[in-house]
């Protein structure tokens, strides 16, 4: 099977969010419905289980390209705010990687023998496709991602993550996402409104709210995305 599209997001909210009406609510995690030639897919929350749905999604169903959709954290300093609407350049993963007694700080596993850097570096995202589109009211600013098991909550971490990847936003499925659709050769978008500050742990319903109405609202000035 071939479709034209593949979007996917980790929870149906999100999904919702960019799809006006669809009752995603329905949709069992891991499983794509297929709506002519587009596929919508809930991840599940995290790298497993959106590795491993996203990777089954892309074998079985050979898009011509992926859109993932959600929210995001920003680091601190970046200038980004709460419900900005970011394009992710690039995205890898944040936390895999190891320490050394005799230097106590985190190496990322692409710096060891043991990672391949095709997997542990940074992976490429489409910048220049329909599903990303500035308004004078709502910019939409490209910035270098990372995705992380375990989200941030000190200040102190999210400046060690930001500094040492140069990155300026944090997800739980972003390089997930793209590991499978790089995987087959299928360019990939990423999408995202800032929910919280990726520092001191300030994520509450009322900024998911807002980050979630920010996403409706880009989506709703787009083009249908399908």
């Amino acid at each position: 099977m071939s479709i034209r599209l593949l979007v996917c997001a980790a929870t149906d909210l999100e999904i919702a969010a960019c799809i006006p009406d669809i009752r995603a609510h329905h949709f069992s995690p891991g499983t794509p419905v297929i709506f002519g030639s587009l596929a919508v897919l809930i991840t599940g929350v995290g790298i497993p289980a959106a590795l491993s749905s996203a990777q089954e999604a892309c074998r079985n169903l050979l898009p011509e390209a992926v859109v993932n959709v959600g929210i995001a954290g920003c680091y601190p300093d970046t200038g980004l705010q709460l419900g900005d609407i970011v394009a992710v350049s690039s995205d890898m993963y944040g936390d895999i990687g190891f320490e050394l007694p005799d230097n106590e700080r985190f190496y990322p596993l692409y710096k060891s023998e043991l990672g391949s850097n095709a997997i542990y570096g940074r992976f490429q995202l489409e910048t220049n496709s329909p599903w990303i589109a500035s308004r004078p009211e709502k910019p939409v600013r490209c910035v270098s991602a990372c995705t992380v098991n375990q989200c941030t909550g000190t200040d102190a971490t999210g400046r060690l993550r930001a500094s040492l990847f140069n990155v300026e936003i944090e997800t739980m499925e972003g390089a997930a996402v793209a590991q499978a659709s790089a995987g087959v050769g299928v360019p990939l978008t990423q999408i995202r409104s800032i929910s919280n500050i990726a520092g001191y742990r300030s994520i509450t319903r009322d900024s998911i709210d807002l980050a979630i109405r920010s996403l409706e609202d880009y989506f709703l000035g787009l083009s249908p995305l399908v």
